[in-house]
């Protein structure tokens, strides 16, 4: 995967990220180079998607933590769930608004955040995108996971628990949300590819463990038998 060296305020929040442990590199073997402190103070932007999971609250830790050891301060914003579109528009527009100097970007929704990044992009602050994608190209870098490739390692592993047949169930999480979708999709392939597996039912919800729990009961009313569930999300 080759990705471009930032300078100036979109490297260091590139550097900020790496606390969250998901290592930026010039190589696969590689981890990013972490730059001088800066002569200037950054002001710098954090949106997430859902601070109520563990994953988030570990990353805006660490974003924090991090931002203070090299000179920066940063903005925090919680969207509080992937159904708060508007909120975290709002958001958006608040940093560009103050000219941050870059912004870091898990976003609720690919094409929902497409708009507000672009004006960003006109404003010619940096976007940093991470974990969830927006479809907007004006992005300085894209810091994720292969999350179609842990869809079809969730596919395999469910074959090997079930003998290769079987009915399950999707639970897939927020929809429009690029980890949960390309997971729904990574998994859909192997099962459908290399098994007899029967997918009896599938939905999208919020990413609640209430909802999850909901949406499980209405499954196990519907269907006799269940033998397996595909989750795409953590907090579900």
């Amino acid at each position: 995967m080759m990705m471009r060296l930032l300078r100036g305020p979109a490297a260091l929040l590139a550097v900020v990220l790496g606390v969250t442990g998901l290592v930026l590199a010039a190589s696969p073997d590689a981890p990013y180079p972490r730059p001088a402190r800066p002569a200037r103070a950054y002001r710098l932007g954090a949106l997430i998607a859902q601070l109520a999971n563990p994953h988030f609250i570990g990353m805006a830790y660490g974003i924090q933590e991090e931002a203070r050891a090299l000179g920066a301060s940063v903005i925090l914003y919680d969207a509080g769930g992937y159904q708060f579109l508007d909120k975290q528009i709002a958001q958006m527009e608040d940093l560009i608004a103050n000219k941050v100097d870059a912004i870091l970007l898990v976003a609720v929704s690919g094409p929902g955040t497409v708009p507000v990044v672009e004006k960003a992009y006109a404003a010619h602050i940096h976007v940093i995108n991470i974990n969830v994608m927006t479809d907007n190209p004006h992005v300085a870098i894209r810091i994720r996971s292969d999350d179609k490739f842990l869809g079809r390692r969730e596919g395999e592993l469910m074959a090997q628990a079930l003998g290769g047949r079987g009915n399950v169930v999707m639970l897939k999480a927020a929809a429009g949300a690029s980890p949960f979708e390309l997971r729904s999709a990574g998994f859909k392939e192997y099962i459908g590819a290399n098994t007899s597996i029967k997918i009896l039912g599938e939905q999208n919800s919020v990413n609640t463990p209430d909802q999850g729990l909901k949406l499980m009961e209405d499954f196990m009313q519907t269907f006799p038998q269940i033998d397996g569930v595909f989750c795409a999300a953590d907090f579900l």
